[in-house]
This record gives C-alpha cells, sequence and structure tokens, in this order.
C-alpha cells in the first residue's frame, strides 16, 4: 500500500513540475512585457530579450535553460500582453486612455491584425 502511494505521489510531482513551470514562464513573459512598453521599446525586442537570456542561462545555470527557453518573448504574446495589463498599475494620467484604447473595438481589430501601415491611417 506504501508504494502505491509513493508511486502516486511521484505521478501527480511529473504533473504539476510542468505546470509550475509553465506559470512562471508565463509570469516573466509578463514581467517583460510591462518593461517593454514601460520603456517605450518595439515588440520586437522580446525576442532580443530571450535570446540574451537563453545565451546566459547556457553559460551560467545549463539546468535552467530548457525553462528559459519557454518564455515566450514573440512579437504577437508581447504585443497581447501589453493590451492586457492592468490599468491599475498606470499612472492616474493614464488610466483613461488606457481604458479608451482597450475598449476601442476597431483600433483593437486593426492592432490585432498586425497591419502597421493601416494601423497608423
Amino acid at each position: 500500500m506504501l508504494s502505491l502511494k509513493r508511486e502516486l505521489i511521484g505521478q501527480q510531482a511529473m504533473f504539476t513540475k510542468p505546470s509550475q513551470d509553465s506559470e512562471t514562464a508565463t509570469e516573466v513573459s509578463y514581467e517583460i512585457s510591462r518593461m517593454i512598453a514601460k520603456r517605450s521599446r518595439p515588440f520586437n525586442d522580446g525576442d532580443f530579450v530571450k535570446e540574451s537570456i537563453v545565451i546566459a542561462a547556457k553559460k551560467m545555470c545549463p539546468e535552467a535553460a530548457k525553462k528559459v527557453e519557454k518564455i515566450q518573448l514573440n512579437r504577437m504574446t508581447i504585443q497581447r500582453r501589453i493590451m492586457s495589463l492592468s490599468v491599475e498599475n498606470a499612472p492616474e494620467s493614464m488610466q483613461l486612455e488606457i481604458i479608451d484604447i482597450q475598449n476601442d473595438q476597431g483600433l483593437r481589430n486593426k492592432f490585432n491584425e498586425g497591419d502597421l501601415l493601416n494601423f497608423y491611417r
């Protein structure tokens, strides 16, 4: 009976550990997206940041490199993360502007399509 319990615990750990890693990777992705938005950097900077982190992880902490590679920082992901940032964290002077932008369905559709020429028209 004890061996069955140990086996069950081992199987459960196998499923919970990857989900914890995935949640952490998502949290890191949101934090980096927030930093990119705060500094008004292009969304493509996420790719550069990820490449840099992966290189550092492989050199300094090879066992963590696979976890770092799970961080989603491509342009479209950064774009979605920035659009979903909480209004409460923005300065008061920008909160209404953020709400207006997030609620403007036409603007959101153009933004999500990624057609920058039409977005700026």
